[in-house]
């Protein structure tokens, strides 16, 4: 199936690649020409200049500077060899697109995450091989990628012990296999969804909604299948998190389903999710982006304003607070307006401003934050070295 358009989101891993126009706080979305990719313990940062440069947990190579040296700030990418068009942050890997189509991975590969036909691991980036067509968009999930290629197809490789890789098997691979009838798709952390062309969406490998559903369901998705429920228009971005799933769709409506500890999408009771999608009244239309970690997330709003929500023993919610959590929306200080991009990791958060710098928060013990320490940080601090 040929796609006209592609979002690149990681369940609670990364962030959404928004690459038009020029940097601005207008009162329309702030767009930002960067990429900010955040995995579980370790953050990328694609620049205007198309060079990526990783910062935090490095026992895998995941950073691609060639060591397994935990950077608290960030270092460049060794060997891309070329501008780079996209970058995702994955469990322990990373992958990027180089000019020409090129898929390039690094890290971890105990289940052929790399693609490169191996289970070994590799500190600098390493080519995907068996693509078979040039790579448009890459996404790096727990322990598998895909890659979105020109033909207008996906192609998927890696861990599959919950299906994530929709070939309606369990078996991992470490070369691409096209999941069955799929046109575009996002990897998560064991499950991947695809926006297709028609506005319809589908989703394989573990159902993050079977455990909250009323009658019997299927823990795994061995193949795509149609996500139950409706929108009220077309999806424009697919967010994916540790066990819920966000979209926003093109009247500017937000939807979540999935897990609801501390709050499903910022106005549910604890513990209460939803197998289905729910539409998220709090938002209105004003909702740009979402994020979500394990027990909290954060919503970018038009303006370039970020508020979060959930469990806070980290400092995840930016507020200063590491004690209970919040079921309503709280204000990031300091991030009231001009942030073009967010994401989240398990249990830390990070913005990409309109002028380039990078501020995160939260969990810090791997230097995820880049801020030069390992101290955990209630409050955003500057990405150092980007």
């Amino acid at each position: 199936m040929r796609v006209d358009f592609v979002i690149v989101v990681i369940a609670g891993l990364a962030i959404e690649a928004c690459k038009s126009g020029s940097p601005s706080v207008a009162t329309g979305p702030v767009e930002a020409r960067s990429v900010l990719a955040v995995g579980a313990a370790h953050s990328c940062l694609l620049r205007e200049d198309g060079k990526v440069r990783c910062w935090g947990d490095n026992s895998n190579g995941g950073l691609g500077d060639g060591t397994a040296e935990k950077r608290s700030a960030a270092v460049e990418v060794k060997g891309l060899g070329g501008f780079v068009s996209d970058v995702s942050a994955g469990g322990d890997h990373a992958c990027a697109i180089v000019s020409g189509g090129t898929a390039m991975c690094w890290g971890a590969n105990r289940s052929g995450q790399l693609g490169d036909g191996t289970t070994a691991g590799h500190t600098t980036p390493v080519a995907v091989a068996g693509l078979g067509a040039k790579a448009k968009r890459i996404s790096a999930g727990g322990d598998h990628t895909c890659a979105l290629l020109e033909t207008g197809g996906i192609a998927c490789w890696g861990g599959n012990s919950t299906g994530e890789l929709g070939d309606g098997t369990i078996a991992p691979r470490a070369k691409p296999k096209s999941p069955s009838g799929i046109g575009v798709g996002i990897a998560g952390v064991d499950h991947t969804c695809a926006v297709e062309t028609s506005g319809g969406l589908k989703c394989w490998g573990l159902n993050v909604g079977f455990m909250y559903a009323s009658g019997a369901g299927e823990p795994i998705w061995k193949v795509p299948r149609a996500v139950s429920g409706s929108f009220d228009a077309k999806i424009s971005r697919l967010v994916m998190g540790d066990g819920r799933i966000g979209v926003l769709t093109k009247s500017g409506s937000a939807y979540c389903w999935g897990g609801g500890l501390y709050g499903l999408c910022g106005e549910e009771t604890p513990g209460k999710g939803s197998a289905v999608p729910v539409k998220v009244s709090w938002l209105g239309n004003q909702a740009v982006s979402l994020a979500f970690g394990v027990d909290h997330g954060c919503a970018l709003l038009k303006g370039g304003a970020v508020r979060c929500w959930g469990g806070t023993s980290f400092g995840q919610l930016g507020n200063g607070s590491t004690e209970g959590y919040s079921l309503s929306p709280v204000q990031v200080p300091g991030l009231e307006s001009g942030v073009a991009q967010i994401a989240a990791g398990p249990f830390h958060t990070c913005a990409l401003l309109a002028d380039g710098a990078v501020r995160c928060w939260g969990r810090n013990d791997g230097g995820e934050l880049g801020d030069g320490t390992v101290e955990n940080r209630s409050a955003p601090v500057a990405v150092r070295g980007i």
